[in-house]
């Protein structure tokens, strides 16, 4: 899954899929970090990346990890940058 705020850089992402082939491995979602509809999706990860999410407080990223945390495989990783 591939998730930010914008449709243009969803779409963006979406046409570099088509380009490259591999539009079946990425699950676009438009949406921000504290709305990422997890539930809905229903993925397991195996990485986790958040770039620019120093907007949110500790408190909302604490909440963010609390609901990412049983979504992740054993080994997982995450890294916010």
């Amino acid at each position: 899954m591939a998730c930010d705020f914008s449709q243009t850089a969803i779409d963006q992402l979406i046409q570099a899929n088509l380009e490259s082939g591999l539009s079946n491995n990425i699950t676009p979602v438009v949406s921000d970090m504290q709305s990422i509809p997890l539930d809905k999706l229903g993925y397991m990860y195996d990485g986790l990346y958040a770039r620019s999410s120093l907007h949110l407080s500790d408190e909302q990223l604490y909440r963010l990890f609390d609901r990412l945390y049983p979504r992740l495989n054993e080994g997982a990783l995450i890294m916010v940058a």
